[in-house]
């Protein structure tokens, strides 16, 4: 509520309501071009809590979409929490992957193209695009647990000691 928008969802190419939100999953994760092909095991339970609160605010004045390739719900009662968020509150899942983006100026949307799980391709217009980025280390982490002495995984994150998630 602090925001520029004051707590409204409006799209910044005109400053309307938002009345269509897409959520892409696993945006620069998984992807060994990026240099980052692993789960980064936390977007998709924000995109999911993101859009739930998104329908408990706004209800059936806004679409809450959510696009993605695996759902990663593990956790105690996240797979529920999923599940309510799709049968409680109208939040959509569309098992796909993006293909591409293109705006429509005719109706100040973006056209979604994407794959349906009948493997056609869908369009669908959406107000604004909520990107679920995957996480990478921060910089200079190396350094920072070389000093610490705590090993790091493949993927450049700290390798927890076997058995635990927490000691190193």
């Amino acid at each position: 509520g602090t925001g520029p928008t004051d707590g409204q969802l409006l799209r910044p190419s005109d400053g309307q309501l938002a009345k269509k939100i897409a959520w892409f999953q696993c945006v620069g994760s998984r992807d060994v071009q990026s240099e980052a092909p692993f789960c980064s095991s936390v977007c998709c339970m924000h995109a999911i809590k993101e859009a739930r609160l998104v329908k408990e605010k706004y209800g059936e004045n806004v679409d809450a979409k959510i696009f993605y390739m695996d759902m990663r719900t593990f956790g105690k009662d996240y797979q529920r929490y999923r599940e309510q968020a799709e049968k409680e509150y109208g939040v959509q899942f569309e098992r796909s992957r993006v293909h591409s983006v293109l705006p429509d100026n005719e109706n100040g949307l973006l056209d979604v193209s994407y794959l349906n799980p009948a493997g056609e391709i869908s369009k669908e217009g959406f107000d604004l695009i909520v990107l679920s980025i995957g996480q990478k280390p921060a910089a200079g982490i190396n350094e920072l647990l070389s000093q610490e002495g705590s090993p790091l995984n493949g993927s450049g994150f700290c390798s927890p000691a076997p058995f635990s998630e927490t000691v190193t």
